[in-house]
């Protein structure tokens, strides 16, 4: 693990690739725990909405490529609250909506080769990073961000892909 608390992005790609071999069921169950995990900072800010959730909810449920359309909403909703004030919350609410699209499509693009996400496009984060972002306040390249907790967050993430 690295001084800032996170493990290289290529030591991250490749615990998703090991956990992809067991079947993508697999790597959306990894996906969907992590956005669990950081869900209660998007509830700490956003108490009385419980739409990222229900909507991860329903698509693990029903996989239905009908939800496309209340995909998109959400995605529109969640740029759109995108603030200094909720950035943390968006991250979370993030987690929740990759992850439903990923079992919506029922497959899963990682880009293993890029340095980092800073190469990756944001709307490209895998959910697990996204939910390291709310938990640790921030990327590593933003100020005032959480180190203890993205290091605590990370540990949490070695011990259940490999479990």
């Amino acid at each position: 693990m690295t001084a800032n608390g996170e493990p290289a992005y290529a030591e991250r790609m490749r615990i998703r690739a090991d956990v992809r071999k067991h079947g993508v069921d697999a790597l959306l169950r990894l996906e969907e725990l992590c956005a669990r995990r950081a869900y209660p900072v998007w509830q700490a800010r956003f108490p009385d909405d419980d739409e990222p959730m229900a909507l991860l909810n329903r698509a693990l449920r029903d996989r239905d490529p009908a939800l496309t359309r209340a995909l998109n909403a959400l995605h529109t909703k969640l740029d759109d609250a995108l603030g200094p004030s909720a950035f943390t919350a968006v991250y979370a609410g993030f987690a929740c909506l990759t992850t439903a699209r990923h079992a919506v499509a029922g497959e899963i693009h990682d880009q293993p080769d890029a340095a980092g996400e800073i190469e990756v496009p944001p709307a490209e984060w895998t959910p697990c990073y996204l939910a390291s972002l709310a938990e640790a306040g921030g990327a590593t390249w933003e100020p005032d961000t959480d180190v203890a907790a993205r290091r605590a967050y990370w540990q949490w993430y070695r011990d259940t892909a490999t479990a």
